[in-house]
């Protein structure tokens, strides 16, 4: 199926059938193979939507990218699937689209899923973040080596099988530096302003936190500050994860989707 908005076009995947799960992947990633597992664990008993929005995935480009503009794109896709409100569900950066999704298009989001989410907190640790994607845009090739040599480190050797390659493979893509610097223009006012509306979200929300993140630092302590702020939210924190535990533990995503799904 497509889904025609803005003058663009956009792929859009809805599989299963009952309430609507809404797939949002890390960087500017394509959705599509980024979460494995998650179509076949929760097809029988939900919708899952996975698509692309304009100017990432399998329709990106070299444009600049915004959280509000990516959550009313998204919107859109709910609205034309008609599976809506959804469970959103993001990993890293696409935590924070499902979160503004919440805020700004609060009749389509039914719960929240957010998995190490990217911190927002506090004011340096996002300029740090700006800094470090506008260099790994800058190094090309050198950067792109570097992210697949952590990437892997975090993950380790596994064993993973098919579904969960076809997403190392997406987690690793050889672009995937590259496009994510398309974040760093606009991060640092946009977070704040998310982090001014994150009380106005009225849906149950669970913030996961890869056990690798170290208690007290940067990434622990904002998960813990956003699960206290989401007026319905609470912590997880995954032990023996790093941040790409939507590929060590899909069925335990899949779990906690289902447990968030409406009626």
């Amino acid at each position: 199926a497509h889904v025609t908005g803005e003058g663009t076009t956009v792929p859009v995947e809805c599989t299963g059938e009952g309430p609507g799960v809404l797939l949002r992947a890390g960087g500017a990633s394509t959705c599509f193979d980024y979460f494995p597992r998650l179509a076949g664990l929760l097809g029988q008993h939900m919708a899952v939507i996975t698509h692309d929005r304009p100017g990432v995935g399998r329709l990106r480009d070299t444009g600049p990218l915004h959280l509000g503009k990516s959550a009313t794109q998204v919107a859109e896709v709910v609205r034309a699937t008609g599976v809506g409100p959804v469970v959103a569900v993001g990993h890293s950066l696409g935590a924070l689209i499902a979160l503004r999704l919440a805020v700004d298009h609060a009749d389509q989001v039914a719960g929240l899923v957010l998995l190490d989410p990217t911190p927002t907190t506090p004011a340096a640790a996002t300029t740090a973040l700006s800094a470090g994607l506008r260099l790994m845009g800058a190094l090309g090739p050198l950067s792109s080596a570097l992210w697949v040599r952590r990437a892997r480190h975090d993950l380790g050797s596994g064993p993973f099988d098919d579904e969960q390659q076809a997403a190392l493979a997406v987690y690793t893509d050889k672009t995937f530096t590259k496009q994510a610097a398309r974040w760093a223009g606009s991060l640092g006012q946009e977070v704040t302003e998310l982090n001014d509306a994150v009380a106005q979200v009225r849906v149950p929300a669970v913030v996961v936190s890869a056990g690798g993140n170290k208690p007290g630092g940067v990434q622990r302590t904002d998960h813990q500050r956003l699960a206290t702020a989401l007026p319905q939210g609470r912590l997880e924190v995954w032990e023996e994860t790093t941040h790409p535990l939507h590929l060590q533990r899909p069925d335990r995503v899949a779990n906690t989707v289902r447990s968030m799904a409406p009626g």
